[in-house]
């Protein structure tokens, strides 16, 4: 939770109780409904998953935290973390969570990446035809003597054909 103030931390342990606790695992999320309400923000989402993961370890809290996450409305003002919060959407990627952040018609939503997101994939790409480059060459050890033998004994065989003419 690198972006949740131990303040803010203190603040959601007091202001929450009952079925949307975010601290315990069993909480229903508070969804923003229309109008004034209360509601989860990013802040909430990262605790709850949090609480989910120490309960019920990492696979079943990524499932539920994604199948409840799908659940809010259009107009929902937690879904605005995803677009402007760029410590949730880190905190997302790094527990794998990211794509479940665009659920639904919310893929247009997600972001390209940064301009140091898109120089790690040309870097990447760069890596791998490197690599493809240097596996070729690797090959062409082998494949160079044999031909040079092939075409060497071919080129022997129509001397000797001209010869004996």
């Amino acid at each position: 939770m690198p972006f949740v103030i131990k303040s803010q931390l203190s603040g959601l342990t007091s202001k929450y109780s009952g079925p949307n606790d975010p601290h315990n695992p069993e909480s229903i999320p508070d969804y923003d409904d229309w109008g004034i309400d209360s509601k989860w923000l990013a802040p909430e989402w990262v605790i709850w998953h949090g609480a989910l993961k120490a309960k019920y370890g990492k696979a079943i809290a990524d499932y539920a935290w994604a199948q409840s996450w799908e659940v809010q409305g259009i107009g929902s003002e937690a879904l605005n973390a995803r677009t402007f919060d760029q410590d949730f959407r880190d905190w997302a990627k790094s527990e794998g969570l990211l794509d479940a952040l665009y659920y639904g018609a919310g893929v247009i939503m997600k972001p390209i990446g940064t301009a140091g997101d898109v120089a790690d994939v040309v870097v990447d790409a760069a890596q791998k035809a490197a690599n493809a480059a240097k596996k070729a060459l690797d090959w062409a050890d082998y494949v160079v003597p044999i031909a040079v033998v092939v075409l060497g004994f071919a080129y022997w065989q129509a001397t000797l054909r001209k010869i004996r003419k």
